[in-house]
């Protein structure tokens, strides 16, 4: 994501026309504020985000250790109640605090600052609970929400990626059940078992998708705010699935009111300055080293899977936080106390941040998005791992879409493009990624890999949409990628609605994906993590054509793919043992092909010494056995 302009506040909106001094909080925060400097406090918000005081008016709390002055104006709800600037009080440990007695819920507020050089800087509540708008430092007071229950879930097998914002509009609270129906729809015909939003705390500039952040406790206003994202979390589980939420703990927005230098200086980001600014991004990162920031991160994290009830976190750019050289040229970064490239620093807050959710939330799902390799991302942190339970395989899609966007003489020179991943262990614990990033900035669509003649491309797309769904792993799809659109994802666009009637070659690759989708519901696409995949020997050979079989919640799976223009008559597995059946062949006419894929002899629920099979151009069987 390219750096994006900051946005500054309007400072006219925050003139008070009367001024006072907070009552007194009687509150002893010495307890909470050394676990929060320790780096040890896991729900700061509880203490530090505004809340009700017991005798009216509303408590406020800032840690601005370097402030010389801090004072919150109240926007009040009501236009004939007066904009009022109440004076916090200086505690212990930089701590500012007072009770606004004229604040109710629903009145807007923001921090204003008299920093350590004298300059006045307005700011937005660091835990802010709702804001008012996307790119303004002014929140909205309400309560904290309740917690919610622990829901036990299986781990995901197929995940179908949201962009909330540009599902359908800002869905309002009333429309949180529609949408939660709408997703569930989508997701049901795929046999999703997960929806991942991409981030949902708040962000001022719609072009960072949510990347770069403000709030690190307010959902974004665009969704309806606190009450609307409750709503639909409650529709999708009601629906049956889980909900997972992209969380970005390794860096943050630049704009002049959110973290950025909170106090006069760096309070959040990083002390080193060529750490500090993200090369990629132009976001800023944060400090690890600094008990601050870990109190921060690893209450937000807590705080959305126990106030909102997500039942998982996607960790974003986990490799930016492990390497200190991450997307930084030699002399631009500072190696760590034993000369290595590795952040110490980081690493530590990784393996905190999974062994408190870990003990805290019990059957939270853990993902990391790492593309370095990093060793045992899914191994516990005891036993020098990172503590995820799964992680994205990023270079899973690059090779995938090599293969598929290469003609016939490019696949054969690189066949090990779409096969070598096939056969790992613990294949199941891996993600593999058809996001966002695949179908923006000139990459194309599933449907424009290949560019030929419309028979063959849509071939290639049944093909690659079966090798991604059948594949051994947890698949990912991007919302709208199973409607096969020839335009790239636009975050100012809806996505197209499923398959108009009018387009009879989307209606047949749409009854593709519902049999696929069959399939998984059935029980014949989740593998087991226990056992490998194992490749058949064919009689001929063709090194494009890939044949395994793999065992499956309903039994044993056997895939094959040719991945190339031929047809191949009477092609011979090694498959004995198994009463095989088909499944599926994406040649069939049904699905928009010719009908020719078939098995020709050892099929029909005898077991016998093998498969003869008829194997068209760019296409796939699947057969299936019950033992």
């Amino acid at each position: 994501m390219r750096p994006l302009p900051v946005s500054a506040p309007d400072p006219l909106a925050f003139r008070p026309e009367e001024r006072r001094v907070a009552r007194t909080d009687p509150y002893d925060a010495r307890a909470d504020m050394r676990l929060y400097l320790a780096g040890e406090h896991l729900r700061a918000a509880d203490f530090l985000a505004p809340q009700p005081a017991p005798d009216g008016g509303y408590t406020f709390r800032l840690y601005a250790p370097r402030a010389r002055q801090v004072g919150v104006v109240l926007l009040p709800r009501a236009e004939a109640r007066p904009r009022i600037l109440y004076n916090l009080h200086p505690d212990t440990d930089g701590l500012w605090r007072g009770i606004a007695p004229e604040a109710r819920s629903g009145d807007r507020y923001a921090y204003v600052l008299r920093d350590l050089n004298g300059v006045k800087r307005i700011k937005a509540d660091p835990f802010a609970l709702e804001t008012s708008a996307p790119a303004t430092p002014l929140a909205v007071l309400r309560p904290l929400p309740p917690p919610r229950p622990v829901l036990t879930r299986e781990p995901p097998r197929l995940v179908y990626e949201v962009h909330l914002p540009s599902w359908n509009g800002t869905p309002p609270s009333a429309a949180a059940d529609e949408t939660a129906r709408a997703l569930a729809r989508r997701a049901s015909r795929l046999g999703a078992t997960h929806i991942e939003f991409l981030p949902l705390t708040e962000y001022p500039h719609a072009d960072s998708w949510g990347y770069q952040v403000t709030h690190y406790f307010a959902p974004t206003a665009r969704v309806g705010g606190p009450d609307g994202l409750a709503a639909l979390i409650d529709g999708l589980h009601r629906e049956g699935l889980g909900v997972l939420l992209d969380w970005v703990g390794g860096h943050f927005a630049v704009d002049r009111f959110g973290l950025a230098a909170f106090d006069g200086a760096p309070l959040y980001e990083a002390r080193d300055p060529s750490a500090r600014r993200h090369p990629d991004w132009g976001t800023l990162e944060f400090d690890f080293g600094e008990g601050v920031s870990k109190s921060f991160l690893l209450s937000s994290a807590l705080f959305w899977l126990e106030r909102y009830g997500f039942d998982g976190l996607r960790i974003d750019a986990v490799s930016s936080i492990l390497y200190r050289d991450y997307s930084r040229p030699t002399g631009r970064w500072h190696p760590n106390a034993w000369g290595g490239r590795e952040s110490i620093e980081g690493l530590g807050f990784l393996r905190r941040l999974t062994d408190d959710i870990r003990r805290r939330r019990p059957g939270a799902v853990l993902i990391a998005e790492e593309s370095s390799n990093w060793p045992g991302v899914n191994d516990p942190p005891l036993s020098g791992g990172l503590g995820f339970d799964m992680c994205w395989d990023c270079g899973w899609i690059h090779a995938a879409r090599k293969f598929f966007r290469s003609n016939e003489a490019g696949r054969r020179d690189d066949p090990g493009a779409w096969s070598t991943r096939i056969a790992r262990t613990g294949a199941e614990a891996i993600i593999l990624p058809l996001s966002h990033d695949e179908v923006v900035h000139g990459k194309g669509t599933p449907r424009t890999l290949l560019t030929a003649d419309p028979e063959r491309r849509w071939a290639n797309l049944r093909l690659f949409f079966t090798f991604f769904l059948t594949h051994p792993g947890c698949p990912l799809l991007f919302m709208g990628q199973e409607d096969a659109p020839t335009e790239e994802w636009d975050h100012r666009r809806p996505p197209l609605p499923p398959s108009p009637p009018r387009d009879p070659e989307r209606r047949a690759f749409a009854r593709l994906l519902a049999r696929l989708g069959h399939l998984r519901r059935a029980g014949w696409l989740d593998g087991k993590a226990a056992e490998a995949a194992r490749w058949i020997a064919q009689n001929p050979y063709d090194r494009l054509v890939l044949a395994y079989e793999r065992p499956v919640r309903n039994g044993r799976l056997l895939v094959v793919h040719n991945g190339s223009q031929r047809m191949l008559r009477d092609l011979a597995l090694e498959a004995p043992g198994k009463a095989w059946r088909l499944l599926l062949s994406t040649d069939a006419r049904v699905f928009g092909g010719r009908g020719r894929g078939r098995c020709v002899r050892g099929g029909g629920g005898a077991p016998g010494s093998g498969l003869l099979i008829d194997l068209p151009p760019f296409s796939s069987l699947l057969f299936g056995s019950p033992r």
